[in-house]
């Protein structure tokens, strides 16, 4: 039987996303990974192309080239003094999704046009090694952190990425994340924007979930979240339940794995961070460059929708 394969949708989508989360837990490294997609090995025949769209994204995509592609590590986003000075990525992604029917085989594509501003893991909306009252004490940080929650109103579609392997700060992260719900709540109704809470969309991403104490649930997210990161989950709820929002999970890895027959490994190696904390990871096997769960996040912040084709990619 001859199947006809076509075009039968065309869907646009775009946005502009917030990238925010603590230090080291992969922000940079997963906006570069995303960035230079196009040359992952056995790629996706449902992605068609993700292309850079300014100075800084194309920058990002040859830093990963020239960098990471070649073994070395990515540095992280500077802080800024100014908040606004921070730079934007500009993106745009394509991909076909098949449809198939009885006699032919359709496809749908989706047209994605985004842009994402990074907050830096050093500014003091996640602070690592101390308590965050103590900190917005100090008139510097204070005014730093209503900067960061200050910007966070023109955005609807936040991502929040956190380190999959740090769920000892549980109870920190939770207690960082009501209190900055609580912060921009509280902000919204002073610009009185906080009709509009339950437009917002809320991503919670897992990075470096190529590790193999976390890739065994890559299939079950929420048994995941549920015994790693309970507090985190709870105070997401309360999130949800207090905005009428949407909340998200999802699993991430800028790295991905290497398939030897059965065995999978880590593409990469934890080499040590001279600054402590959490250690550097560089890329084991360039040829093998596999990343996933990088789009899932993006398609869903835009449109709402999740599907299992897409949370691959």
């Amino acid at each position: 039987m001859f199947f006809k394969r076509k075009i039968t949708e065309s869907l646009d989508y775009e946005g502009d996303i917030i990238l925010i989360g603590p230090i080291c837990s992969g922000k940079t490294t997963f906006l570069a990974a995303l960035s230079a997609l196009n040359m992952a090995k056995n790629k996706s025949p449902i992605l068609k192309e993700i292309n850079p769209q300014d100075d800084y994204s194309e920058k990002l995509s040859r830093r990963w080239t020239d960098i990471v592609m070649k073994g070395g590590k990515l540095a992280g986003t500077n802080i800024y003094e100014d908040i606004s000075e921070l730079p934007h990525y500009d993106f745009s992604l394509r991909f076909e999704v098949p449809i198939i029917t009885l006699f032919s085989i359709l496809s749908k594509q989706i047209n994605l046009q985004f842009d994402f501003k990074e907050f830096s893991g050093s500014l003091p909306l996640f602070p690592r090694d101390s308590n965050l009252a103590e900190i917005l004490l100090d008139s510097y940080y204070q005014k730093l952190y209503y900067q960061c929650v200050s910007d966070l109103t023109d955005f609807t579609q936040i991502f929040i990425l956190f380190d999959a392997l740090s769920s000892n700060r549980d109870k920190q992260y939770a207690e960082q994340i009501t209190f900055l719900e609580n912060s921009l709540n509280k902000k919204l109704q002073e610009n009185n924007q906080n009709k509009n809470q339950s437009n917002y969309r809320i991503a919670i991403g897992f990075y470096k979930f190529e590790q193999s104490n976390v890739y065994l649930y890559l299939d079950n997210l929420n048994n995941f979240v549920e015994l790693k990161f309970y507090h985190l989950q709870t105070a997401m709820n309360q999130w949800k339940t207090k905005w009428n929002c949407s909340v998200e999970y999802f699993a991430c890895s800028g790295f991905g794995i290497i398939e030897e027959g059965e065995l999978r490994k880590p593409n990469c190696k934890n080499d040590p961070n001279p600054r402590g904390g959490a250690k550097w990871g560089t890329l084991r096997n360039p040829e093998e460059w596999q990343p996933f769960g990088l789009v899932a996040p993006i398609y869903w912040l835009l449109t709402g929708e999740r599907d299992e084709r897409i949370d691959e990619l």
